[in-house]
């Protein structure tokens, strides 16, 4: 039996699923971190389970002290059992509002010991005292179900604990105090046990359920919060990464209409904002692709493609671009290299990889795109001569965020492209990384699964 649950990475803006499988006989998380979290938030609920019997006992032996008493009219007896009863208990009682019984592990070791002195409180009173053979049994039989509900012994001990206890009952039956009527109640004891460990079973599955479905549900309402920020972040940062060029293309037409400019002025305006309005286009692109895998979720359709031929057709939309800006492209590359990815968004993630490249790199700068093959991947390594970023930005490059970066002729984006190149090279079973060092470039490095 397992559970999945939908965690959202607010770091790194995207859903993953993690799975929680546990051991089904013995009811236990194989993560140990994971298991030590369901006893921390069942300890509250156990802890209280294990006073309110604790509260009963103390009440039951004070009670059953005055009928002991009207029954036998002997105050002594009814004094040393009873009081014992009721000292015991009520020193059980104050330790579990200590910090200590908060750990799991020495709350399970508490409840055991308290079981096990109880149950020999039951073998001793019988032997000495010479009760009614039910008594032993039906004392037991009260015993095994507390174990196995409402005192917060976990499963896995309490089957071994019920099953000590009827062990113990046939061993001193047997071999010790052979009573027929206590003998034949054997059978009866034996599917007592049955009983209380399926009652056991049902109840930590029970919690172990509830545990899982709280901490979905935790997980969503995070989940909620998260995309409110980010919805809060996008629209401060990309209403102004829009309204700089929609403002400076109203101003162009306007002075154009009025003919305030000649043609060569209206050339010259016209290459800046052209540049500004590719900016724009990419930064939509993104916004759409971005919201798309958020909102809709997406699909990663992997085929087999060469890589090299792909990279290239990628460089050469960017030509043009880095022919206005006299920069020099440097292409290096292994033997053909196909690799099994999607090809939508490795285009996605790479053209954004040479887009950052382009923009972040001054006039008369370079460019270096190396191809190689790197054990069972393939390496894509995007080396640019721009201004670098600060160590402390590293770290946010692939998440939204206001701290965006300037680059050349204060180029500067919404850091969307980054954000969506780790996502679909993470959904495509590869990685990213980043080296950079402020005044000498940056460089990043895609390694996708080669085809076998």
């Amino acid at each position: 039996m397992s559970f999945y649950i939908a965690l959202f990475d607010t770091s790194n803006l995207q859903f993953k699923s993690t799975t929680y499988r546990y051991n089904k006989a013995l009811l236990f998380f194989y993560e140990k971190s994971v298991d030590v979290g369901f006893q921390q938030f069942s300890i509250h609920y156990d802890k209280r389970g294990f006073r309110a019997i604790l509260f009963f006992g103390i009440v039951t032996s004070i009670i059953l002290f005055f009928v002991d008493l009207w029954q036998f009219y002997d105050l002594r007896h009814a004094l040393i059992y009873r009081g014992a009863i009721t000292f015991f208990l009520g020193a059980m009682l104050l330790p579990t509002y200590h910090s200590y019984l908060d750990k799991p592990k020495f709350f399970q070791l508490f409840v055991l010991f308290a079981c096990a002195v109880n149950g020999m409180a039951m073998f001793f009173r019988f032997h000495y005292m010479e009760e009614s053979p039910y008594f032993l049994a039906n004392s037991l039989t009260s015993l095994l179900f507390i174990m196995s509900t409402v005192i917060g012994l976990r499963y896995r001990y309490s089957v071994w604990l019920n099953i000590a206890v009827v062990v113990a009952y046939c061993v001193y039956i047997y071999f010790f105090n052979y009573i027929l009527v206590a003998a034949e109640l054997v059978p009866y004891l034996i599917f007592i046990l049955c009983i209380a460990i399926l009652a056991s079973y049902i109840l930590e599955v029970g919690k172990i359920k509830l545990y899982v479905n709280g901490r979905r549900l935790r997980q969503e309402i995070n989940k909620v919060e998260g995309l409110n920020v980010v919805k809060n972040k996008l629209f401060s940062i990309v209403s102004h990464d829009l309204r700089s060029p929609i403002a400076t293309l109203k101003g162009v037409l306007s002075l154009f209409r009025q003919e305030a400019l000649t043609m060569e002025e209206l050339k010259t305006v016209a290459k800046d904002t052209e540049q500004n309005l590719n900016n724009t286009s990419d930064l939509i692109e993104n916004l759409l692709a971005w919201s798309k895998s958020q909102l809709e979720g997406i699909e990663v359709k992997p085929s087999i493609f060469s890589l090299n031929q792909y990279l290239r057709k990628i460089l050469n939309l960017y030509r043009a671009t880095m022919a206005h800006k006299a920069i020099q492209l440097i292409y290096k590359e292994d033997d053909e290299l196909k690799v099994v990815a999607d090809k939508e968004m490795m285009h996605i993630a790479i053209r954004n990889l040479i887009s950052n490249a382009v923009k972040f790199t001054p006039h008369d700068g370079e460019i270096e795109v190396a191809l190689k093959k790197r054990g069972e991947y393939a390496e894509v390594r995007v080396t640019d001569s721009g201004i670098g970023i600060e160590t402390g930005k590293l770290d946010k490059l692939f998440t939204i965020s206001k701290d965006t970066v300037i680059g050349s002729a204060e180029a500067a984006g919404a850091g969307l492209g980054l954000v969506l190149v780790k996502e679909f090279i993470e959904l495509n079973s590869g990685s990213v990384s980043v080296e950079s060092k402020v005044g000498s470039g940056s460089t990043f490095t895609l390694k996708i699964p080669l085809a076998s």
